[in-house]
């Protein structure tokens, strides 16, 4: 121990306590570390876990239902297949809940700091996007669990020769959202965890990424319609499936339509390219109310088969 700190303690306890405050001043005013900040990057892991699972797992979908039904035209039909889809599925939704609680313990900071900083410090405006997108944040992590649930399950039953032939002409747009969902968060994630700082970042993406999500949002929905419409007319298109896969088979369709679409608005309002996401909602509620009674009477034919095959 050296000789001066024996002999002056007084001194040497008033020196630490004051470089203490002076570090604990330069952490306060020099390097900040703000709660819009820490959002902003727990909003990035959010995304980028969601876009990990979903990716490799969209992967797999296609190259097991492909295998089943030949190729499907696309120019990488010679890729090496993914690895065998696993079911992860507590796992996942634990993530998804831990993050959702991470970032709701932030908002009331960072609104505040926004609001206070806002006017004296630059708040960049991808900050405030991600603030006032929360619940849009929300809803894409909850789409994409059920999305995830819903594929693990269909995957299972993809042999059944009609299921993996009825789902063939989807293959390619399930392949292209892949591609789509994984150039959009790689672009995204990086721009959160700068918070905005590099300008330009999200104005990089690339448009056609945009308007891939689009066209797999609405060739899902045209599927399930198409669907649905043979269904209630007595069509045969669903002949000899059983009952339990086609029910599977229509949620998987949906929740593939729902996630596309979803994911669209995020990347669109995080863009600021959009209308507003309240404009936006209402519109998927619309939709999903003109769509939800031809649903249930669908499902219901489906179930009612189910029962009979059983039976």
């Amino acid at each position: 121990m050296a000789i001066s700190s024996i002999a002056h303690p007084a001194v040497t306890e008033s020196s630490s306590l004051t470089e203490y405050s002076i570090v604990v001043m330069e952490g306060c005013f020099i390097f900040p570390e703000f709660a819009a900040d820490k959002l902003d990057r727990a909003s990035a892991r959010m995304l980028g876990a969601v876009s990990d699972k979903l990716v490799s797992t969209l992967d797999s979908f296609y190259h097991q239902a492909k295998a089943l039904v030949g190729s499907d035209g696309c120019s990488d039909d010679d890729e090496a297949p993914p690895p065998p889809m696993s079911d992860d599925r507590e796992e996942f939704g634990v993530e998804g809940f831990q993050s959702m609680a991470e970032r709701a313990s932030l908002l009331d900071d960072a609104k505040m700091e926004t609001i206070v900083f806002g006017k004296i410090l630059l708040v960049h405006d991808v900050t405030r996007r991600v603030l006032e997108n929360q619940k849009l944040f929300n809803q894409v992590l909850r789409d994409g669990l059920v999305l995830y649930s819903s594929l693990v399950m269909s995957a299972k039953h993809l042999h059944d020769p009609l299921a993996s032939q009825t789902l063939s002409p989807l293959l390619g747009s399930i392949r292209e959202l892949s591609k789509a969902i994984k150039t959009s968060a790689d672009r995204i994630v990086s721009c959160l965890y700068d918070s905005g700082s590099t300008p330009g970042m999200l104005e990089h993406l690339p448009d056609d990424v945009h308007v891939k999500l689009q066209e797999c949002a609405y060739n899902f929905g045209a599927f399930r319609e198409e669907w649905i419409e043979d269904v209630m007319t007595g069509g045969n298109r669903l002949q000899g499936m059983r009952g339990t896969n086609a029910v599977r088979l229509y949620h998987t369709v949906y929740a593939l339509a729902m996630f596309a679409e979803r994911w669209n608005t995020l990347e669109s309002r995080l863009h600021n390219r959009n209308a507003p996401v309240e404009l936006v909602e209402a519109q998927l509620q619309q939709q999903q109310q003109q769509q939800l009674e031809p649903a249930q009477r669908a499902l219901m034919v489906l179930r009612s088969r189910s029962n009979i095959v059983q039976q």
